[in-house]
């Protein structure tokens, strides 16, 4: 929810221009942090079975308004 909430900030354009190495585990290779966001959120528990990645759709409502 942190993310959620931050995403409500005009600051959060960090986010959506952050660019880091890229994730071993993940199918994308992107360096764009939201772009793995979005990946991990789209893999869901088939990524990581003992997590839950619901508050992930908030912040991306957010960040599309």
């Amino acid at each position: 929810m942190l993310l959620a909430n931050l995403a409500k900030s005009p600051s959060i354009e960090r986010l959506i221009k952050l660019q880091r190495t890229p994730v071993p585990n993940l199918p994308t290779k992107s360096k764009s942090a939201i772009a793995q966001l979005i990946e991990i959120y789209n893999l869901g528990t088939g990524w990581n079975k003992d997590a839950d990645y619901d508050y992930l759709g908030y912040l991306f409502g957010d960040l599309a308004k």
